[in-house]
């Protein structure tokens, strides 16, 4: 096998390995977040917690609306350059965590609602 296949093979098994994990990880839905939980304030108001996509990551040093950076696509809002088709590298909305990367795309279906789910609705 030339060295070049066998590097090509190797970048290959790695990308597989990273987007497998990936899978595993990322939120379904549309977002970068999931909602984990909802709690009830002292004044009564509910308050709704997320987890956080571990590949999501906002940049302080970056402005308002041009922050978000998906360490898993290697991209930001404030990427620079052009992809081979001529089409911008930035994402646009990593900065509102919109994900970008396509992964587990669909919400998860449930039979009935979630404890989330019916906490939300029962205010």
């Amino acid at each position: 096998m030339p060295v070049q296949a066998a590097a090509a093979l190797s970048r290959q098994s790695r990308h597989d390995r990273r987007i497998s994990r990936a899978e595993t990880v990322i939120p379904h839905g549309d977002y970068c977040y999931r909602i984990a939980r909802v709690e009830t304030g002292p004044d009564g108001s509910p308050s709704v917690k997320t987890q956080r996509c571990p590949y999501w990551k906002g940049r302080k040093d970056r402005p308002e609306q041009r922050f978000g950076y998906c360490r898993l696509l290697k991209v930001g809002d404030y990427t620079q350059g052009r992809k081979a088709d001529g089409k911008p590298r930035a994402t646009s909305l990593l900065w509102d965590q919109v994900k970008e990367c396509g992964i587990n795309p669909d919400p998860l279906s449930t039979s009935s609602s979630s404890p989330t789910e019916s906490s939300i609705h029962a205010s």
